[in-house]
Formats: structure tokens, sequence, C-alpha cells
């Protein structure tokens, strides 16, 4: 009767951490940044964290609501190239380091530049595609730091 006691313990906290982890994988996204902050301005992000959703980015949408934007996080940073590929409308692109601080805004980049790569001046760990126009009005200039939320 102890092995069939101790099988059923173990077979519970087993099911007891495969709950736990099911409910962190489900809840690890809430813990990075949906919204990135420039002064008084507010930009909800989609965010884009493995090589998949990187390498995809805004690539084929439609559209880009106004204040909403990609936010690109990188596992270490580099001087990672971007590109206008599969395009619809110009984006501006905004480099930072792990800090936020801005390295690099390449502004109102146009599909036809495709297959033109454009590269921060510094290696940078967060990418950040808002439309076109967005980081002048906002005033996101190199050296401003950005506020991940």
């Amino acid at each position: 009767m102890k092995s069939h006691h101790k099988q059923q313990v173990i077979a519970l906290l087993f099911l007891a951490i495969i709950v736990v982890v099911a409910y962190w994988f489900s809840k690890r996204d809430t813990l990075l940044p949906h919204e990135v902050i420039a002064g008084e301005h507010t930009i909800s992000v989609v965010l884009a964290l493995d090589p998949s959703a990187r390498a995809q980015g805004l690539s084929g949408t439609k559209e880009l609501a106004p204040d909403h934007g990609m936010l690109f996080i990188f596992p270490y940073a580099g001087k990672y190239p971007f590109w206008m590929k599969d395009m619809n409308y110009p984006i501006d692109i905004v480099w930072m380091d792990s800090h936020g601080r801005v390295i690099t805004v390449a502004p109102n980049l146009s599909p036809e530049s495709y297959p033109q790569q454009f590269a921060p001046i510094a290696p940078a760990r967060y990418v950040l595609e808002i439309s076109a126009g967005t980081a002048m009005a906002d005033g996101i200039t190199e050296g401003t730091v950005l506020e991940f939320k």
C-alpha cells in the first residue's frame, strides 16, 4: 500500500508542476512591455520576441494604426539590419540600447527602398517600428530615452 500511495503523491506533484509551468508560459508575455512611452506619447506595441516574429515584422500588413507599432526584442545587443521587404506603407525605425536610449532613427522609410538595408550606428537591443512621421512628431531623436511599460 505504501508504494501505491507514493506513486499517487509523485503523480500529483508532477501534475502540479505541469500546471504551474503551463500557467507561467501563458502569462510570460504579460510580464514584457506592451507600450513604449516617449515623453507624453504612448505607443501600443506588438512584441516580436522570437526569430520567426522578428523576420516577419510588419511585412504584409495593410496599415499601422496611429500610436501603434512593433517592438523587436533581441536576446543581446547587435547591429541588426532591417529592410522594407513586403511592406505596404512607410515607417520610422528606431534602434535603442539595453536601457531604451535611442541610438539611431531611420525616418520615413519607403517600401520602394527594398532591398536596401538600414542598420544602427551602434549595437542595439530593441528596435521599434512605427508609422512614418511618428518619431519626429513624438520627439524621438538620438539620445532620447524611451520607457517600456
